[in-house]
């Protein structure tokens, strides 16, 4: 096990820890319209007999890949919501192997950053 993980708070100023928590507040904003948009837009069909086979392959590509698109936001949205607990419980902006500190840049540039790499 070895080093014990600091609490955020001795690693960034508070105003910091403010800026870094709006942007996932609205980055999980942004993120859960897209979800929204893309959900209602893949999960419904518009076929009518006598389609294409063509058009029918088409569509289900495009499906398929907005529900790709769905998953690896979803993950995303459930890092926001890690980094956010994080951040209450003081153990943001610590790397979840080496238990160092994340680099302000790094997590300015990706708020739900968990590795310091």
């Amino acid at each position: 096990m070895g080093k014990t993980k600091r609490g955020a708070k001795a690693v960034f100023s508070p105003g910091n820890l403010e800026e870094l928590r709006e942007a996932l507040l609205q980055e999980r904003d942004l993120l859960s319209r897209q979800i929204r948009s893309l959900s209602s837009a893949s999960l419904t069909s518009s076929r009518q007999a006598g389609e294409e086979l063509a058009d029918i392959g088409s569509d289900d590509f495009i499906r398929e890949t907005e529900l790709h698109l769905m998953t690896e936001e979803g993950k995303r949205l459930a890092s926001i919501s890690t980094a956010l607990e994080n951040l209450d419980n003081g153990s943001y902006g610590i790397c979840a192997d080496c238990s160092e500190p994340i680099g302000i840049g790094r997590l300015k540039a990706k708020p739900y950053a968990v590795c310091a790499s």
